[in-house]
């Protein structure tokens, strides 16, 4: 299988999403708390892994709009960039 310009564009999109409203998150509802006070208040608290899940849910919108143009290689980018923030959230939840 050769790796295509969409491949690495479906993810990097998929990889930086969850990021992305992972921030957002934390301006919306945290505006008022520093950066590193808000992660450490949810590592603390264990409530990175629950965050980090909601905010890959976006990832879905994006595999469904690679969907809708019929681009199998935009699909497996945002499948493979799902699975390492799967990992991810799983170290957070079982291992921290």
């Amino acid at each position: 299988m050769k790796i295509d310009k969409f491949h690495i564009i479906g993810f990097s999109i998929a990889f930086l999403l969850p990021f992305l409203c992972f921030y957002g998150y934390y301006e919306y509802e945290f505006f008022f708390w520093k950066w590193k006070a808000f992660l450490k208040n949810a590592y603390d608290s264990h409530l990175i892994a629950p965050i980090l899940s909601l905010c890959v849910v976006p990832n879905l919108a994006l595999f469904f709009i690679f969907y809708q143009m019929d681009n199998l290689s935009g699909i497996r980018g945002v499948v493979f960039a799902t699975f390492i923030h799967a990992a991810i959230i799983a170290y957070f939840k079982f291992l921290t």
